[in-house]
């Protein structure tokens, strides 16, 4: 039989005793890196699934048709119907185009670039018409950006453009208007996000003879989804501020209810409902009402 040498057999030893001690320390290390709380991504994971819409930050692409209904006064209406696509290049940034046909009645419309998602669809009237006017709003085109974000926080930056589009000057404000806006998204326990926003809408260009726009909107967004997320309640306040008309005291409240209605090739498809009412003296109207249907995710 054949003996092995001693420097064999210690060699052998040694390579048995190394080997289990150095897959433990590779394993902590992975371990380590993996479930770290505090390590930041650019979408949390836990909500790159949600298709329901109620996440600002969660870009999806998404295809919008709602109708706006604004009673601003009780001889005036405007109506705005939006299309709104929604392509997400990464992740973390995405491009909206809004197109909207706007009917007014009794009065001077609104823009819907500076009333986009807060209620303030219309603004006060400053020319009254005797007739009806209908067809095509100001487009709008806008840029959001986050750079940041985790499981429980989140930062969003978004700029919007609307071009004078109108096809009558009644139904747009023949202005060019830069819309900066920041949000700071907080996810709270049982699918709630708290989600303020500041937006300012500032004309630079257009119809010298129409009023310049310098307006400011304080947003929020609380939202609390139900029923294993097909389900969600949104309560939605807005403050407004006119400097250019020096105008303070108004705001809108919103509430939203809508609900995930079926799936279409891997897609959701959902809907709401959201009436409002105008507060204060400077309130944009006296009340809305609000429908719309997204297909999102396909």
């Amino acid at each position: 039989m054949t003996r092995r040498s001693t420097p064999a057999v210690l060699g052998t030893v040694l390579l048995l005793c190394c080997r289990p001690g150095l897959t433990v320390a590779q394993t902590q290390a992975r371990e380590s890196v993996d479930v770290s709380p505090e390590k930041p991504v650019v979408h949390p994971s836990a909500y790159t699934s949600d298709k329901t819409g109620t996440n600002p930050l969660n870009f999806q692409r998404t295809f919008q048709l709602t109708n706006e209904y604004d009673a601003v006064t009780s001889n005036a209406e405007v109506n705005f119907t939006r299309f709104r696509y929604t392509e997400a290049f990464r992740p973390d940034f995405s491009l909206r185009l809004e197109v909207p046909l706007v009917y007014a009645h009794a009065t001077i419309a609104g823009n819907s670039a500076t009333g986009d998602d807060d209620g303030s669809g219309s603004t006060s009237p400053s020319d009254e018409i005797d007739a009806s006017r209908f067809g095509l709003g100001d487009v709008v085109l806008k840029a959001s950006y986050v750079p940041f974000a985790d499981h429980r926080r989140g930062i969003l930056f978004a700029a919007e453009l609307a071009a004078p589009t109108a096809s009558d000057d009644v139904l747009g404000t023949e202005k060019w208007v830069i819309s900066p806006a920041v949000t700071y998204a907080i996810f709270l326990p049982k699918m709630m996000i708290f989600a303020p926003t500041y937006k300012h809408s500032l004309s630079f260009a257009g119809d010298g003879d129409r009023n310049d726009i310098n307006k400011g909107t304080f947003d929020f967004y609380l939202v609390k989804k139900f029923d294993k997320g097909r389900q969600w309640i949104n309560i939605d306040p807005t403050y407004l501020l006119d400097f250019e008309n020096d105008q303070y005291s108004g705001g809108t409240l919103r509430v939203t209810y809508g609900r995930l209605l079926g799936k279409m090739s891997g897609a959701v498809i959902s809907g709401y409902v959201k009436p409002g009412v105008g507060v204060g003296s400077d309130r944009p109207n006296d009340w809305s009402a609000e429908v719309g249907v997204s297909l999102i995710g396909f």
